[in-house]
């Protein structure tokens, strides 16, 4: 590294930890701007959170959380004191050095002791790193894999892995529109045992009356038609050729028996 010219060396990767969502921005930000302020024969910034935010302009609060999710992500030790907000020591993380008897290699900023009791590791080099960096990416990719993997287990329901009823291949079968199967079977296993013959009927009924003369677009799916309870629905009229009067029948028979349960 070197401020007369300019340049500024950083890890291999940086921008690629971004891109991956390793390190935000931000934190990226701040990790060029220690960089460019360390000592370049230790590899030591000497700051803290409140000078942070003065440099990047943030606020304190964001300074101290890029602070911390940094070390967190091994790139910066910090040897702060709790409860004292004047500069301390914060050591970069494979910083390499360009001065002083330690020139050429990085500093071990995880294994080193204190401020004081530094140590420090040989220049990675270029195989070494790209290496390193396409392990890491492997091994990032497959573990937000199994995220989502788990993730999907967690929504899938349990009803999903229970065998279907006969009742319901009897709904599925009578029911003008399939459309999402899986959801309709996660709707019938929430149905109540009494009501699957009342179901089964009002579809019937639906079929010559209400549904008869409408295109398949404008009947409900059939998950939606049992979550809504919609077999509890007023009968409504409808159909061509007196198709009508067979659904008010039905209507009327079913409505009976449902008076002769309650009876009994």
């Amino acid at each position: 590294m070197s401020k007369s010219n300019g340049f500024l060396q950083l890890r291999r990767g940086l921008w690629e930890h971004v891109r991956d969502g390793r390190m935000t921005i931000t934190e990226a930000l701040a990790f060029v701007y220690i960089c460019s302020e360390a000592d370049t024969r230790s590899g030591i910034w000497k700051g803290c959170a409140k000078s942070l935010s003065g440099e990047l302009g943030i606020p304190e609060r964001t300074a101290r959380d890029v602070l911390e999710k940094m070390e967190h992500g091994d790139y910066i030790r910090r040897f702060a004191v709790p409860g004292k907000h004047s500069c301390y020591p914060i050591l970069v993380h494979k910083f390499l050095i360009t001065d002083g008897e330690h020139s050429g290699e990085q500093l071990d900023a995880l294994n080193s002791t204190d401020a004081n009791t530094l140590r420090y590791l040989p220049a990675e080099t270029r195989e070494q790193s790209v290496e390193r960096s396409v392990q890491h990416g492997v091994e990032h990719g497959a573990a937000q894999k199994r995220k989502r993997i788990e993730k999907e287990t967690e929504k899938k329901p349990f009803c999903d892995s229970l065998p279907l009823s006969p009742l319901f291949e009897q709904f599925w079968t009578a029911f003008p529109k399939k459309v999402d199967k899986p959801a309709a079977i996660r709707a019938w296993h929430n149905v109540k045992p009494e009501d699957a013959e009342a179901i089964l009927a009002r579809v019937e009924i639906n079929k010559l009356g209400e549904w008869a003369d409408k295109e398949k677009r404008f009947i409900p799916n059939p998950a939606t038609w049992l979550n809504g309870r919609r077999w509890t629905d007023e009968i409504l009229p409808g159909g061509n050729n007196g198709k009508h009067s067979i659904a008010d029948n039905l209507a009327t028979t079913l409505s009976s028996h449902r008076e002769f349960e309650g009876f009994n």
